[in-house]
């Protein structure tokens, strides 16, 4: 099991063994910490792993140099051996650094089925901001065949949102975000070539119906049919939520048919809104059993304490009944005082066992103090099929 995250501030990797023990054989006793990235607070850190076992680490970091100016911006790509040493066959001694003079606010990751890495990074410069989509071929190099010597920018409008990325089948690239001015369940879908397809959606972007005052997808999957699942979360104001609660921030999923449209016979009208209040921070991790059963992680919500949340559907969009209360399950990790936790991805073992990993808070605060930050450790769980 592969985790990655940040640990002061620099891009981290942590490996379990199947019981859940740190791998002590790879590494530095179990972890691998790389020397980009100054602040913990810069988004977070993805990870793949290729078929051949090697493993592929992005991120963003705003302050390559660490002297606190601005315009110092860099995307990250590392290549490990399946021990956890750099893949000298990668990029420079196994690290693709690509400058940016903006604001890099966050990282996507996926690898093709011909083994090509593409990452999406959000950006925010001076006069603009948007998305930019990069192609590199498996020596690290930008891939010159994809959109414009090797990176395409799109946008869902002035201030793009940026949920998720996959990579179908056929090559083809789909973003989840949305306009920070719009909030819905939106995806864009890009050709293997990397130009926006004109055959899906409206221009490349397909949009679900909004019933809530705002939505965000944050994960976004394809089915074995082609179908375009989207998880993520909205937000009522109290006087219409679906249940009493607090910060009024809910899990829902989405699903569009393959030219972009709502698929109507997925909850209500495409879209499955739920009762599960989610945390204020929360992400959705969303992953797909061989079955067709979808499967979805993230931080639940109780009063002022926070557990990890395990849900599954029926391809209906129906909650499954047979697996846990009802359709989900809710975790104490039990490591603070404080039950601070949340769950931000998951995986699918060979042998169907559902991988959870995310974040719990520890008892001290960095700075000392009432005043002091919230430290977190990483926190993964393991439940049966």
């Amino acid at each position: 099991m592969l985790v990655s995250g940040r640990v002061g501030g620099r891009f981290s990797l942590v490996r379990f063994d199947r019981r859940g023990r740190l791998d002590r054989a790879f590494g530095s006793g179990g972890l691998v910490r790389e020397p980009v990235g100054a602040d913990p607070e810069e988004g977070p850190v993805r990870v793949a792993l290729q078929p051949d076992g090697k493993i592929v680490l992005a991120g963003t970091t705003g302050d390559l140099n660490r002297d606190r100016r601005l315009g110092d911006g860099a995307l990250a790509v590392y290549r490990l051996l399946p021990d956890g040493k750099p893949d000298p066959s990668f990029g420079s001694r196994g690290i693709v650094l690509l400058r940016r003079g903006d604001e890099l606010l966050g990282t996507e990751l996926a690898i093709d089925r011909a083994g090509r890495i593409v990452v999406v990074i959000r950006f925010n410069g001076l006069n603009r901001g948007g998305l930019l989509v990069r192609r590199l071929t498996t020596r690290g190099r930008l891939d010159l065949t994809f959109g414009h010597h090797g990176e395409q920018e799109v946008r869902f409008g002035t201030q793009s949102f940026l949920g998720s990325a996959t990579v179908d089948r056929e090559g083809r690239v789909y973003v989840a975000g949305d306009d920070f001015e719009r909030r819905m369940l939106s995806v864009l879908r890009l050709t293997s070539r990397g130009s926006l397809d004109s055959g899906f959606g409206d221009g490349g972007i397909a949009r679900l119906p909004n019933h809530a005052v705002l939505a965000l997808p944050t994960a976004v999957a394809v089915q074995r049919d082609g179908r375009v699942l989207l998880a993520g979360v909205e937000r009522f104001p109290g006087t219409t939520a679906p249940t009493p609660c607090g910060y009024c921030i809910f899990l829902t999923l989405g699903r569009l048919t393959l030219g972009g449209r709502p698929d109507r016979t997925f909850g209500e009208a495409g879209v499955v809104h739920t009762k599960l209040e989610l945390t204020p921070s929360a992400r959705v991790g969303l992953a797909l059993q061989r079955d067709g059963r979808i499967v979805v992680a993230s931080g639940i919500r109780s009063g002022r304490s926070s557990s990890f949340l395990l849900v599954r559907l029926l391809r209906t969009g129906a909650f499954d009944s047979s697996f846990g209360d009802h359709g989900f399950a809710v975790t104490d990790m039990h490591s603070a005082k404080r039950k601070d936790n949340e769950a931000t991805a998951l995986a699918i073992a060979g042998d169907g066992r559902i991988v959870v990993a995310g974040r719990s808070a520890r008892d001290e605060l960095e700075g000392g103090g009432q005043r002091g930050r919230v430290q977190f450790r990483f926190a993964v769980a393991r439940f049966l099929p």
